[in-house]
Order: C-alpha cells, then structure tokens, then sequence
C-alpha cells in the first residue's frame, strides 16, 4: 500500500490492509479487530488503531518530510507496522484495533489465544519520545531503553496497551510517531518520526525475544460501562467499517 492509501475511509483502507496482508502471512477478523500472524507461537504484538478522530484525509504537503493531514493518530501507526511487516522476516503478530478513540473499544473486546511476548504500541506524538503507562516492569523499560538511546521516556495518558497489557498481563510500550496537533484540524506529520518508529520497531524485534510478564491486577475493562444509545451507535459504526 502507498502512504497515501493509510488516509483513505476507514473501511476502504482496512479492506485495502487485509488484503495486502493476506500476501504475507494469516489474517483473522476478531471483534472488528485486524490481527495478522506470521511465523513462531510466541509473538511480540505490534498495534495500532484504524479510526480516527477527523475524516483521514492528506490535505498539504508542506516539504518532503512534513504533511499536514486530518487523521495521523493513527493512520501513521497503522503505516508503520504495514512497512515493518513487509521490511523483516521476523516472526510477529500485529493487531489493528478500532474504536481506540472513544476508549479502547476494540482493545476491550478482541480475544488473543496466542502467547504474546510483550506489545508495541505505534501511537505516540511527538518525534522521539516513548511511554510505558502502568504496563512495565523496571526490567522491561530497562531493556527498551538500552536498545532506543535517541527516545525520552514520558508519561503517557491512555492508549490501547493500557487495557492489552492488564488483560494480558504483559508489558508494552508506545512510540511516537511523528504526529502534532492530533485531534484537531491541524495536525502535522514529521516522517522523520515516522522513519524513527519503524527502525525501533525493527530493532525491538530483533534484540528482544523474551517475555515480560506484569503481576495480575484488575482489568481496566472491568470498570468500563456503556449506555445503551452508545451501544447502538457503536453497532452502526461497526457496521459501517466492514
């Protein structure tokens, strides 16, 4: 897929994804959620999310390293692992999530059977920064940091391997991927951000082949609720994106 194509409608470009997909590897739908599976069945789990806040839509390219684009979180993340998977071998799993934006529906609902190593997330602002959220232990930040040395860790707020990483209990990271301004009608796009996030995805891969197992605590999912007009919109989008 071209860069371009990540800024199409959600359900075209998801139908555009699966089947580019399909070509390296197995691909399942699991509760509107995309999960692609390649090789061994201990997997590190790269995610991002497919719906957006604004329509996705590419409107200027300000120079050849900079866009300015309704929809980059996440659609620059979905981008990243699309080319990750296409530029290794290596054995992985990625997970397309959607409804991240109004909470981590779609993190909530999927169902993962496979042994899931640790995750990585690519949902980031921000050029060079990462995030661990609750989802860590010292030795996993530890081993992240040692091999990213250009990334800052911050604080995160909420992203979808919060809920992945109690429901899982393991480890995940974020990474910035060169988004500004996300959730507005300005938001910007550095692809030296976007080139940074898919070499650390790489190297990530490659040098960490353990599993980073987090204590058991209380799903965060457990306290969520939904009212019943909510449901019923949620039913209509769903229906919408296949």
């Amino acid at each position: 897929m071209k860069f371009e194509e990540f800024f199409l409608p959600e359900r075209i470009m998801r139908q555009k994804l699966i089947s580019e997909l399909e070509e390296e590897g197995k691909v399942e739908i699991n509760n509107d959620c995309i999960i692609f599976k390649r090789g061994n069945p201990s997997y590190v789990c790269l995610t991002a999310h497919t719906d957006t806040v604004l329509d996705p839509k590419i409107k200027t390219k300000i120079n050849p390293r900079w866009y300015r684009a309704n929809g980059v979180d996440d659609r620059a993340g979905c981008y990243c692992i699309y080319h990750i998977i296409k530029n290794t071998d290596e054995p992985l799993m990625a997970l397309f999530t959607t409804g991240e934006e109004l909470g981590g529906i779609g993190s909530s609902a999927v169902e993962i059977n496979d042994d899931i190593l640790y995750f990585i997330q690519f949902d980031m602002q921000s050029v060079d920064l990462c995030a661990f959220y609750d989802v860590y232990t010292q030795e996993f930040r530890d081993d992240v940091m040692r091999l990213l040395p250009e990334h800052r860790d911050v604080r995160g707020t909420f992203t979808d391997i919060c809920i992945f990483g109690e429901r899982f209990n393991r480890c995940g990271v974020n990474l910035s991927i060169g988004y500004f301004d996300n959730h507005s009608d300005h938001e910007l796009l550095c692809l030296d951000g976007v080139d940074l996030a898919i070499k650390s995805g790489l190297i990530l891969l490659k040098n960490m082949k353990k599993k980073y197992v987090l204590t058991p605590r209380k799903t965060i999912s457990d306290d969520v609720s939904y009212s019943p007009e909510f449901l019923d919109w949620w039913k209509n989008y769903k229906h919408n994106i296949k």
